[in-house]
């Protein structure tokens, strides 16, 4: 599955629930890359790491839900959601 072009590049993570913006902006600017072929790259504070990315709508607005990728003996864990709400960056 490809990703949806309104979804590809480079998105600015600005506030997340669990850690204040200090921490968010420790090492690097906060973000969220995702690819073409549905992969997201991430990193915030001294995390980073990588999602699969799902598209679909919500309320009939684009959205992408991030995923963490399997690993033996683990379960996917939902990461968070972006929402786009004009059709626009």
């Amino acid at each position: 599955m490809k990703t949806p072009p309104l979804f590809r590049g480079r998105w600015r993570l600005v506030e997340m629930e669990m850690w204040d913006h200090d921490y968010l902006d420790l090492v690097v600017e906060a973000h969220i890359t995702i690819e073409d072929e549905c992969l997201g790259y991430f990193q915030f504070g001294v995390v980073e790491g990588q999602v699969d990315c799902r598209f679909d709508t919500d309320a009939g607005k684009p959205r992408a839900t991030f995923v963490r990728p399997h690993r033996p003996r683990s379960v996917s864990l939902l990461v968070g959601a972006l929402n786009i709400p004009n059709h626009e960056r």
